[in-house]
């Protein structure tokens, strides 16, 4: 069954599923009235972020620039058909049976003429269009789909499963994650401290043979003494002491004396109880190294006083550094004297000539130090989603002062942050107004208290101040939280369907490598937009200026420029998904770059990258295509050849350049393995160039080249490396 951990609240919510077993079972609600469906009913409705759905639309508007582009230069040729050049008379045209004209077939006739003299050289335009809107309408969402399916498996070498695709990409663009309680974010209180009783240390399995009397002496000295200040260790030991020791105080006793050490005895503490055996028992706590030098015996395991000599004082001493060295926090002893008569206490007239008596002949009790519950792994996961500007919130159901040891302890709240209003109730988040509630949501780390309904609250408030939410739930009870969110992330098993994802080990430890792939994806797929805006733009560019220069054919044909773009889109984009891999998130604190995909599709950095690298293109291209022939001494089909392998191994050299392998360039990374997967897709594109240039020399009569010609082909498109840099440099020195 899925209900709570409580043994003493058994209870069932809508959703949960009986595995075994007969239980009989009060209904409180049912259908729409139940806690589920009141948060389904309170799900915002407005759009959330999509990056496929910008990136259609951006699709869209590049096949209606195509197609106006094509619409315009039909418009031209008619133009010249009909208006600037004057239909001249034919000799040879047809006159009808009575010596009279018939326009209409005159028209027809010397339109067809003027056409086929004409538009030889719009023809090619035309097809470079229609080619250039089918790389547009289809190729983009294929090689998105590509990059989508490849980063949706290598999801799962982070245990995580992705439902939809398009939660690939969506889940690098999280800014905020409220989180609940994981598998490794939940308190374990056994692992918040360590406890020596005598020389022994007292784990949770062998508390059970400790004597008793020791442990009330211990729960004395622990719960007596609240911590006045909010200290996290005060507060976390008594946290951890309620659990594992149990909060069995005896509320009968009545404290005489309590005293508060400062100065040179900071961090002290002393209280006289009386108890029913009208004996007053003196209790100190504070730290070993002067708790220590007041005691002359101390308690074993067994409830035994032995005599602490100077062999056990350098014990205790060792003892003392080995939990200040294996402990993060402060380390606490306990201290006991009893059999205190009560006239001798009351015949003292000066408090602290009192206790100065009391500090001599102390019995130690134990030694407690406290510790982090919470792994290595979740502390730098937390503090690297931060180094990469997402924002974590937590929401408990806890008491605010559990919530608080989670928060500290975890690093979701971080001491300087522990100001007012970064720990807050969800009673008082909830009964704020709802501009209030936008003031304080920047505030908070760490809510309290707070039920589905407090956190459905949260990611609303959130989401309307701009942020991408992603939120975790572990149960079927907050499932439609995830709804709400941008990004779902469901800690369990794949019977869940409420989540966009899946994380299947349930820890939060796993969400920054998912964020981290995200962000790889958003990065690569805005790498292949601009390569393949930049093979559209040069490619038309060329084809339309070198039409307007001479009356020759344009100078890539439809198949050369289909080709090139189904090696870009096809290959290339398999080359670009091999390249999403994990790596470190940036370093610097609170960094919140913009991730692409947040805004615009085409970005102004984008665009100026596109800019160089096109203008070097076709600067290259259209001096090639004029002085090639002196130049290199080819022929005129030859220097076509060499344009086309120019224009291929353009592309090939600015995809090399554009993705970053492990974040060192290629250069430095050609040793790891998803290098040299990259490099052999470079390799099968340089192959596949090679054979179609030797079958079209087959079967188009196209002319082959030698070695020489193609080592010339690949020295020119080289120095588009250095443009490729300096056009990276252009788009991001002005960001």
């Amino acid at each position: 069954m899925d209900r709570t951990s409580s043994k003493n609240h058994d209870f069932l919510f809508s959703g949960s599923e009986v595995v075994k077993g007969c239980c009989r079972m009060l209904v409180t609600s049912v259908g729409d009235n139940t806690e589920r469906s009141r948060l389904i009913r309170s799900i915002s409705v407005d759009q959330k972020l999509q990056l496929l759905d910008a990136i259609d639309e951006h699709n869209s508007k590049l096949e209606k620039i195509w197609l106006t582009l094509s619409i315009i230069l039909l418009l031209v040729q008619l133009v010249r058909c009909f208006v600037i050049k004057p239909v001249q008379t034919d000799k040879e045209r047809n006159i009808d049976a009575k010596g009279v004209k018939n326009p209409v077939e005159d028209l027809m006739n010397e339109s067809i003429k003027m056409m086929k003299k004409e538009g030889t050289k719009a023809s090619g335009v035309v097809t470079m269009l229609c080619v250039l809107l089918f790389a547009t309408r289809d190729g983009l969402p294929l090689a998105v789909f590509i990059s989508l399916v490849y980063a949706s498996r290598k999801m799962k070498s982070c245990d995580a499963i992705v439902q939809k695709l398009p939660e690939s990409a969506t889940v690098g663009l999280i800014t905020t994650i409220c989180t609940g309680k994981t598998s490794d974010l939940v308190l374990e209180y056994p692992k918040m401290a360590e406890l020596w009783i005598g020389c022994s240390l007292v784990d949770n399995y062998l508390l059970g043979e400790v004597d008793g009397g020791v442990l009330d002496f211990l729960r004395d000295g622990i719960f007596v003494h609240h911590p006045g200040d909010g200290c996290l260790d005060e507060i976390s030991l008594i946290a951890w002491a309620r659990v594992v020791l149990g909060d069995v105080f005896n509320r009968d006793c009545s404290i005489v004396v309590r005293y508060e050490g400062h100065d040179k005895d900071r961090n002290v503490n002393c209280s006289i109880i009386k108890r029913e055996d009208k004996l007053l028992h003196v209790n100190w706590k504070g730290a070993p190294e002067v708790i220590l030098p007041m005691c002359t015996h101390y308690y074993t395991v067994d409830g035994k006083i032995e005599t602490l000599d100077d062999n056990m004082r350098v014990a205790f001493i060792q003892i003392i550094q080995h939990i200040f060295a294996a402990c993060s926090g402060r380390c606490f002893a306990f201290a006991h004297k009893r059999d205190v008569e009560e006239e001798e206490e009351e015949e003292e007239e000066e408090e602290e000539k009192g206790i100065k008596n009391l500090k001599s002949d102390l019995t130690l009790v134990g030694l407690v130090g406290m510790k982090n519950p919470y792994s290595s792994e979740l502390k730098e996961a937390i503090k690297s989603c931060r180094k990469s500007g997402v924002g974590i919130k937590l929401a408990v159901d806890d008491d605010i002062h559990t919530a608080r040891i989670m928060g500290l302890n975890s690093g979701i709240l971080r001491p300087e942050d522990d100001h007012d209003g970064a720990i807050i109730e969800a009673f008082d988040f909830r009964r704020s107004s709802e501009e209030d509630r936008m003031k304080m949501i920047d505030n908070i780390q760490v809510m309290a208290n707070a039920s589905p309904v407090d956190k459905l609250l949260l990611v609303q408030c959130l989401r309307q101040k701009g942020e991408t939410v992603a939120a975790t739930a572990s149960t079927t009870r907050n499932s439609p939280i995830l709804k709400e969110a941008d990004v779902g992330l469901f800690m369990g098993d794949e019977k869940e369907k409420d989540g966009n994802t899946l994380v299947v080990n349930k820890k939060f430890s796993q969400i920054p490598a998912i964020i981290n792939l995200g962000r790889r994806v958003c990065k690569n797929l805005e790498k292949f937009i601009q390569l393949q805006l930049t093979l559209e733009i040069s490619t038309f560019a060329v084809n339309i200026i070198s039409v307007a220069v001479n009356s020759e054919d344009s100078s890539l044909s439809s198949f050369q420029i289909l080709w090139i773009t189904l090696m870009v889109e096809i290959l290339g984009a398999i080359a670009v998904a091999v390249t999403t891999v994990h790596t470190q998130c940036a370093e610097g604190e609170n960094r919140r770059e913009e991730v692409y995909g947040s805004s615009a599709v085409i970005t102004r950095s984008m665009w100026k990258f596109i800019g160089v690298q096109s203008a070097f293109q076709v600067t290259v291209i259209l001096i090639l295509e004029m002085k090639g022939k002196a130049i290199f001494r080819v022929n005129g089909s030859g220097l076509r050849t060499m344009v086309f392998n120019c224009c291929v191994f353009f592309q090939v050299f600015s995809l090399m350049t554009a993705i970053e392998l492990h974040g060192n360039g290629v250069v430095l990374g050609m040793c790891t393995g998803k290098s040299c997967v990259f490099l052999g897709i470079v390799g099968v594109i340089g192959i596949l160039q090679v054979a179609v240039v030797e079958i079209m020399g087959a079967v188009a009569h196209w002319t082959k080249l030698g070695i020489k010609e193609w080592c010339i082909c690949i020295g020119i498109a080289s120095f588009s490396v250095p443009f490729n840099c300096a056009a990276n440099w252009v788009s991001t020195s002005t960001q």
